[in-house]
Formats: C-alpha cells, structure tokens, sequence
C-alpha cells in the first residue's frame, strides 16, 4: 500500500491548520490520498475546536506576537514552536478503527517506537499521551469521519518550555525529548518517525506535497471551517 508523505510545507500556523482540516475533508470525498504528515509550526498557541480562551494567556501573547489559532480537532490547548515536531496522520477507519481512545493507544505505538529507537524510554499513557520518566513529551487529539480517521499529535523535542508557560496555562510536567537524549534534533526524530510509521503499518511512503484542491482551501477556506485564527 503506498500513502502520500507531506513534508510542511510551511511554518506558518495558520496556513497549517488551515490544510490539516482540507486534508480531513478531501480524503473523506476520496479526493485527496492516505496521509502520514511532519511538520513544524512557528510560535504559535493552538486550541481545541471546542474549547474557549481559558488556557491562553492572551496578554502575553499579545505582547509577543504569537498567534492563537483554533484547530479542527478537540482536546486541550498547546504550544508550538520550531523544537516541536507535529505529526498527522490520514488513515481509512477499517485501518484503525473509530473508537478515539483505541486511536489514540494504536498511533501512538509508532512514536513511541520511534523514540525507544533512539535511546528514549518512552510509552504510552492513557489517554492520549506519551509520556519519558512520568513527564508528557507528546499529546494527540482525533477526528472520526464516516470513512477516514484524523490523528494528529505533538512532540517536543526541544521547544522553548519557558515561553510555554507563559503562552498557555500547562496542566501537566512536560519535557523535552532532548532533556533525555542529548543529540535528540527535530530533524533526526522526524526520520525514525517517518520509519517507524512505514514499519508499523506496512506502507511505502511517496514523498509528494499538497494537492491544488487542498492549497485552494487554504486560500479561501469555507465559513464551515472549524480551523480559524482567534488573535
């Protein structure tokens, strides 16, 4: 089976999750191909589709320019900048089901693989977490359509944990994958990902970029969007 792998294509965060939810909608129609998708995103606050300002820390990002956007996935706010990795993938539900916290358990085996591969003990933790020595290096949300499940997730690597705290509100003990592993970067990471993903799942994996159809939507996205930008 050969899915499409989408590199980015770029950092800006509205742009991103502006194509994460065209992405969702096209494969639903069949119009856009089974994806595995890394990325990374500039500084940026990132909210559940369901979820108010409550964890933004508006004054300080305000202050420092940082934009706070609304993603199409439920789930809990988060912080991006260029040390987190962010990994998506667009997967038919007869693959992986349609209960969200058996998602949740069966994608985050290949980024715990991938972690393990590199020296890092790192395992899941119900719900939606991964988790090194007890702290959270990496949260997923999930999106269930009729015939495609969105599954996307962080992973700190080496993310500024300081303007974290002062973006959002961290309701957890977060680290990075670098405080672990020394020589951990984003790039060498996002390869034994990508790896781990093409092993676990029996796919070849054809590097191509996005569809004319999904770079439309990111042009003029439709007033049905859930994906928007909130500051």
């Amino acid at each position: 089976m050969n899915w499409r792998l989408l590199r980015g294509p770029w950092t800006d965060p509205h742009k991103n999750v502006l194509l994460e939810e065209a992405i969702l909608n096209l494969t639903e129609e069949g119009a856009s191909p089974w994806t595995l998708r890394l990325w990374v995103n500039g500084r940026s606050v990132i909210v559940g589709a369901y979820q108010g300002l409550g964890d933004v820390r508006t004054e300080f990002c305000l202050r420092k320019r940082i934009p706070v956007l609304r993603r199409v996935t439920g789930g809990g706010t988060v912080y991006h900048d260029h040390g987190n990795l962010n990994w998506s993938l667009f997967a038919p539900k007869r693959l992986v089901g349609s209960d969200v916290h058996a998602v949740y358990r069966t994608l985050s085996n290949p980024v715990v693989n991938a972690l393990k591969k590199l020296g890092v003990d790192a395992e899941f933790s119900p719900p939606n977490s991964v988790r090194v020595r007890g702290f959270k290096v990496s949260g997923m949300a999930a999106y269930v359509k009729k015939r495609v499940v969105l599954c996307h997730g962080t992973l700190l690597i080496d993310a500024d944990l300081e303007c974290m705290t002062r973006a959002i509100r961290v309701r957890d003990r977060v680290a990075n994958v670098s405080s672990f592993v020394e020589q951990a970067t984003v790039e060498g990471v996002e390869k034994a990902v990508e790896k781990s993903f093409s092993e676990i799942f029996g796919v070849e994996l054809t590097e191509q970029g996005p569809t004319e159809r999904e770079l439309d939507f990111v042009r003029s996205p439709p007033a049905s969007f859930r994906s928007s930008r909130l500051l």
